[in-house]
């Protein structure tokens, strides 16, 4: 019987192998990368709501995103996961969400440019960044996704564009030593409603370390 029900899953397993292996030459063909020098380049040249994904192969010191299309994309889950020679991402205008572990130990990456539009940053997205020293939320984003920044430990400068506070998970902030963090939040925004919002993700920060942009 056994046997029997093996040999009965053969072309389900068969035909689910090619339908993986026909999905990532999809996403291939979506993107185009380059590599030269210091730079990795990753071209988005058609999305059909597949995730940019990074192969180990082409880490790198910066990494530039670059949109042709013009069309919404994202950063697939455990992207960059571990790419410790990255010190610098820019990413081009469409971006809409950050997955899962994306960044996850990209222990030297410094600065990230997050363009607007924005919406979500999964769970662990750059957690352990240890050299991220700033970052810059646009006011669109709707969710940060749990701890997601945790052990950002040089990380000075949080920036919100928004006036309310997005959906803020538990530790998103936690390990980051709170009396050198500085967070800026909008002229009309309310500070106490922020310092609720960043204190319960983990971020014991002080009422005077949250001022208002100018």
């Amino acid at each position: 019987m056994k046997i029997l029900l093996s040999k009965s899953l053969m072309p389900l397993k068969f035909g689910l192998l090619f339908i993986a292996m026909l999905l990532l030459c999809v996403e291939a063909k979506a993107q185009k990368v380059t590599k030269s020098n210091n730079t990795t380049t990753i071209e988005i040249i058609r999305h059909g709501g597949h995730p940019i994904h990074l192969h180990k192969d082409n880490c790198n010191t910066n990494i530039v995103i670059k949109n042709t299309t013009n069309n919404p994309y994202s950063i697939g889950d455990a992207s960059f996961k571990e790419c410790s020679t990255l010190t610098t991402i820019k990413f081009a205008v469409g971006l809409t969400g950050i997955g899962n572990y994306s960044f996850e130990e990209c222990i030297n990456l410094s600065s990230v440019d997050i363009p607007a539009g924005l919406t979500t940053i999964g769970i662990f997205a750059f957690r352990y960044c240890e050299g991220l020293k700033s970052i810059t939320f646009p006011a669109e984003l709707v969710s940060i996704g749990m701890s997601a920044f945790n052990g950002c430990l040089s990380l000075k400068s949080i920036i919100f564009k928004g006036t309310i506070p997005p959906e803020i998970d538990d530790y998103v902030f936690y390990n980051i030593p709170p009396q050198s963090c500085i967070v800026t939040i909008p002229q009309e925004a309310d500070k106490e409603v922020w310092l609720k919002a960043l204190r319960g993700a983990g971020l014991n920060i002080k009422e005077d370390n949250i001022i208002l942009a100018e």
